[in-house]
């Protein structure tokens, strides 16, 4: 099951990337608060660096 879905967030990551990450919109939710303290630097793309630059970041 955990490998099914690394594919589908792999796969739905390049689409991102194919349509250019400035159109994305990345929401990170979660229950725990210790979570949504993270740095914006945190989320990052292995080829392209921190995504904070390159797109939106939510949390909630």
């Amino acid at each position: 099951m955990l490998v099914a879905f690394q594919k589908q967030a792999r796969d739905w990551f390049q689409g991102a990337r194919r349509r250019g990450l400035e159109n994305l919109i990345l929401k990170i939710a979660n229950n725990d608060p210790r979570v949504l303290t993270w740095p914006w630097e945190a989320p990052s793309d292995p080829e392209g660096g921190g995504l904070e630059h390159h797109c939106r970041l939510n949390a909630s």
